[in-house]
């Protein structure tokens, strides 16, 4: 069996385009074609992976605290990540 990509018949997505869309694709909300354009963005660009790799992390992290363990600041040092990125 190869491992070879096939190539994707769903439009090119810039970064942008994508890391706007981590959220919605993560939560399984993008249509098929959206969903396999960020794939296919993902496949081939490092820095994309990284951001999507690291609000995964992020996520995970945040579901693993309980909402008052965390100070205010910190609160608000992600939201302005998030709202940057997003």
């Amino acid at each position: 069996m190869s491992h070879e990509r096939l190539p994707s018949l769903a439009p090119a997505m810039t970064c942008a385009q994508v890391t706007q869309r981590i959220a919605r694709y993560l939560a399984g909300g993008l249509t098929a074609d959206l969903a396999s354009a960020c794939e296919a963005h993902l496949w081939d660009c490092a820095d994309c992976v990284a951001f999507f790799n690291t609000y995964q992390q992020t996520i995970h992290v945040l579901h693993t605290l309980r909402h008052q363990e965390w100070p205010a600041e910190m609160q608000a040092r992600v939201r302005r990540f998030l709202e940057r990125r997003i």
